[in-house]
């Protein structure tokens, strides 16, 4: 779990909020903001691989 101003990022993508929490069990990535503070998320589509 990273608490206070978390952020998480992979590549071009991240996600950040007041708290972050990844379920191992379910895999599943959970994010919070604090009253009226918002999650901010930006997702990058992968490439398409040609074969």
């Amino acid at each position: 779990m990273m608490i206070g101003q978390a952020m998480l990022a992979q590549d071009d993508s991240e996600i950040r909020g007041q708290q972050i929490r990844y379920q191992i069990s379910s895999q599943k990535l959970i994010a919070d903001g604090q009253g009226s503070e918002r999650v901010s998320t930006i997702l990058q589509p992968q490439a398409v691989q040609q074969d």
